[in-house]
């Protein structure tokens, strides 16, 4: 179903169960009947989003539908389910709320068709009480999805709150196995579940799991296979405890519509990161002093450099899908970085986008087409830079956004430009112009990138003053991940793990590496 419920469905439903206040319903003066029929069991939802489409929330409506011996009773305000009552063939109240929801479900599943009587009912008719709550309810609302799986659980386990919802692919739950186990348990949206090919998420989560088991000996095979003769690359072994651990993939059907989603929703179990993300992190702490940052980017970086050794690449950093799992460590936690994006290619020929965030994306490879290792080590770089500001560069956001809006029609909005950025309107204009024309082949992705290059820079000593307040060495590692001329660029996160690490030893703070 792609309808929406209160979370206090339960509540609410068995409050409408009473026999009085069930009778204020059925027996308004001014209801409304709307008709009867017989539909395909497969579109209720579509029957019932039709019918409310242009509901107001002054009215109830009252969906009866009867399968067999069963009746239930769905009531929704506009498209939000706020009770569902189950009767037996007697009228007898034997179920309600999310429980009776998952019996709908079935029924759904198990019937081709259904007999449904509607009827619009004014809430001024109905039991004020059970309006109060209706009202309460309509403004506090969750998927249906949600609310069955908080009910009855999902595969065994038992979801104890809803994390994130907020994603584009994933809904995240923490949730607890039969022993007490505490999971990340990330559920694929309905959209990428029915209606795409969701394998292509799915094999980011593998790409996840393929880095982070890596052992010495495959690290030191690889590192072989690559041509390095540095023994300091065999430490990046222990970079795989900054990789979030991949417990299972449950996938039970490779096909699924909307009736069978709520029964066998493709999910991951994921280590669970108490302290959830470092984009929260950021929002609640402010800026993070350089240590803590350098700190974080270390592991981050040299976890990057083990998937690059397996010519795995990540294609999506940002401080988002960088977990915080506290632990007895110098800062109180450690970071992991998560959601591999899954992109498929390799070295040699270039890496497809599979999904990119505007703010964290690689410019060079927006221009270009396709990817390569550099994407990762921009999207680091990036990464530190809001570690550092709690912010954005505006300069680069909207250099991605020109591209982003215009060689690939995305419909994002364009970053604001206030009145006194003179320096920031021309640039953007000037890149608007380009993308223009290298959308048309006027220009070659070199020209786009000869032309805005020194402008880039110039620009990140007014939106990065940072840059120049962090000691030479590692600024010279962050330059480098970031500018947009290819030959000047690190060619993977190995040589930028290598030099962050050297520049960290001769600054003095060797203590934040991590030791085995």
């Amino acid at each position: 179903m792609a309808l929406r419920t209160c979370k206090n469905l339960d509540a609410i439903s068995e409050y409408a169960s009473d026999p009085l206040v069930l009778a204020s319903i059925l027996l308004a003066k001014d209801r409304r009947f709307l008709g009867t029929t017989t539909v395909s069991s497969t579109s209720i939802t579509k029957m019932i989003a039709d019918t409310t489409r242009t509901a107001t929330e002054d009215s109830l409506f009252h969906f009866k539908f009867v399968f067999g011996d069963k009746v239930l009773r769905v009531f929704t305000v506009k498209d939000v389910v706020v009770s569902v009552l189950k009767e037996n063939w007697e009228g007898q109240i034997i179920g309600s709320g999310s429980g009776a929801l998952h019996d709908l479900i079935e029924a759904a599943n198990k019937y081709t068709a259904v007999n449904v009587f509607v009827e619009e009912i004014p809430l001024t008719d109905i039991d004020p009480q059970l309006v109060n709550y209706v009202k309460a309810c309509v403004e506090n609302v969750e998927g249906v999805y949600i609310t069955l799986w908080r009910k009855r659980g999902l595969y065994g386990f038992i979801i104890e709150e809803l994390i994130n919802d907020r994603g584009s692919y994933t809904y995240v739950f923490k949730a607890r196995d039969g022993a007490g186990n505490v999971y990340a348990l990330k559920v694929l949206k309905e959209d990428i579940a029915v209606n795409r090919n969701f394998m292509d998420l799915v094999r980011g989560y593998i790409h996840g799991f393929t880095v982070r088991t890596l052992d010495k000996e495959e690290v030191s095979d690889l590192i072989a296979i690559k041509g390095y003769d540095n023994a300091i690359l065999k430490e990046l072994t222990i970079y795989s405890n900054y990789i979030s651990s991949i417990y299972a993939l449950l996938i039970m059907k490779n096909k699924l519509d909307k009736d069978t989603y709520s029964l066998y929703s493709p999910a991951i179990v994921e280590e669970y990161a108490d302290m959830g993300d470092l984009e929260d992190f950021v929002k609640k702490r402010g800026s993070l002093n350089l240590n803590e940052s350098m700190y974080i980017l270390i592991r981050v970086v040299g976890a990057t450099a083990l998937a690059h050794l397996a010519n795995i690449v990540h294609m999506d950093i940002k401080p988002k899908n960088i977990l915080l799992r506290q632990t007895s460590d110098k800062y109180g936690y450690v970071p992991m970085l998560t959601d591999f994006s899954g992109a498929l290619g390799d070295p040699a020929h270039g890496y497809k986008f599979a999904r990119l965030t505007p703010a964290y994306a690689d410019p060079l490879a927006l221009v270009r087409g396709t990817s390569d290792f550099s994407y990762d080590a921009y999207s680091l770089a990036m990464t530190l830079a809001y570690m550092l500001s709690s912010s954005i560069p505006k300069h680069r956001l909207i250099l991605n956004i020109a591209l982003l809006q215009n060689v690939y029609g995305y419909p994002i909005p364009m970053e604001k430009i206030e009145d006194g950025e003179t320096m920031l309107k021309d640039f953007a204009k000037k890149v608007l112009d380009l993308a223009l024309r290298l959308r048309g082949k006027a220009i070659s992705y070199r020209e786009f990138v000869n032309a805005v290059a020194d402008d880039v820079e110039a620009l990140d000593n007014m939106y990065m003053p940072w840059l120049s307040d962090i000691p030479k060495t590692l600024a010279e590692v962050i330059k480098k991940a970031l500018t947009l001329k290819e030959e000047d660029r690190y060619r993977s996160c190995v040589e930028m793990w290598l030099d962050l690490r050297n520049s960290l030893i001769k600054e003095n703070m060797e203590e934040l590496i991590p030791k085995a």
